[in-house]
């Protein structure tokens, strides 16, 4: 069985330390390349990639609140910016973005933003090895030509190898002129679904018990 969690979603317009952040992988979008090509990765980082959805073509924009920087990325070693990318086309339209998933556990976060609108975030696993989640409230610039910069997380883990998790952020709401934007993914180790323990007991060679553990609540027995 795999999972699914969102573990945070919030405002921020805090820098960020692409290396540091992402030790398994990441990628920006901060110069202008050709629809939603990626502009720099991590060197030897697992693949991170993005595709406009409904029709979003993407722009290069600059001047966000947030700085990004790294010092161990392709086709560029090291650098700062405060650009990123933004949809174009008003509602529906938005960004997929796709990271790696296996039996392995990892937490990816998305620095994104939303423009003159409300944006819903749909995370899904390619193995549909747990539900999909979703989060139409928390990116909403609550007024016309108003910017709301911020992240969202999640941590996930596939029931399979070979698979990938899909991030949908898609403009819902349009205040007018409103748009999605991307400046940087994440990829680092997260905390996936607890698995089975199996006890032994020397003395009864022949009984083996399995069990699975549950989160601890107030009320569970141990």
């Amino acid at each position: 069985m795999g999972s699914l969690t969102k573990t945070a979603a919030t405002t921020s317009t805090a820098a960020v330390n692409l290396t540091t952040e992402g030790t398994l992988g990441w990628a920006n979008w901060e110069a202008a390349v050709a629809s939603w090509a990626v502009s720099q990765t991590m060197s030897g980082g697992l693949t991170i990639s993005a595709a406009g959805t409904g029709g979003a073509g993407g722009a290069s924009y600059g001047g966000d609140a947030r700085t990004i920087s790294w010092t161990n990325g392709t086709p560029t070693g090291s650098g700062s910016s405060s650009n990123g990318r933004y949809t174009s086309g008003g509602a529906p339209n938005g960004v997929t973005i796709t990271v790696p998933a296996s039996t392995t556990a990892y937490k990816v976060r998305l620095h994104t933003g939303v423009y003159s609108g409300i944006a819903t975030i749909t995370a899904s696993l390619s193995d549909a090895s747990a539900g999909s989640v979703a989060d139409s409230t928390t990116f909403d610039s609550v007024s016309a030509s108003t910017f709301f910069p911020g992240y969202i997380e999640f941590d996930y883990q596939a029931n399979s190898a070979a698979q990938t998790l899909s991030v949908a952020f898609v403009l819902t709401t349009d205040y007018g002129g409103g748009n999605v934007a991307m400046m940087g993914v994440t990829i680092t180790a997260g905390v996936g679904s607890p698995g089975l323990i199996v006890v032994t007991n020397p003395s009864l060679s022949n009984k083996v018990r399995t069990y699975r553990p549950r989160p601890y609540a107030p009320g569970n027995r141990r």
